[in-house]
């Protein structure tokens, strides 16, 4: 993901990534956020419902949740990959629904157009994604 889009995210929910600010010997959000950018709706749509369903649920019930802390955000086979510590059982559910969608949604211009699909590129094994027709045609021209 590119360095600007990192940052919004880094800054928009410190208390998650807060550990993008440690060195990646520490950890790996010391290596930023590892996907395209076309995940980036995804990754801020999930942020915000685990940021507000935590505040709320102690601001309004009392009840505790531990803050979700971001260990590791990237993509892997495909999908994106929201590695954390902390939450609840409806925050695992928040995040498995979000790398569902994201084996259904462009890695690189976000699309959900039905023409997404996951592809290698390379010969034997090569690198999976998750992309659309036109960006497929983009990635295969770099290599």
């Amino acid at each position: 993901m590119n360095k600007n889009l990192q940052k919004k995210l880094f800054k928009k929910y410190p208390k998650i990534f807060v550990e993008s600010k440690l060195p990646p010997n520490k950890s790996c959000m010391g290596q930023g956020i590892t996907c395209g950018d076309g995940w980036y709706f995804l990754i801020d749509s999930l942020c915000n419902y685990i940021q507000c369903y935590i505040d709320a649920e102690l601001k309004f019930n009392e009840k505790v949740i531990e803050q979700v802390v971001a260990k590791q955000v990237k993509e892997k086979m495909a999908s994106l990959r929201f590695y954390y510590d902390g939450g609840d059982e409806l925050i695992r559910l928040m995040v498995n629904y979000t790398m569902f969608l994201s084996s259904r949604t462009c890695e690189f211009c976000g699309t959900t157009d039905s023409k997404v699909k996951s592809t290698t590129k390379g010969k034997g094994f090569g690198w999976i994604r998750t992309v659309c027709l036109p960006c497929h045609k983009r990635w295969k021209k770099e290599s």
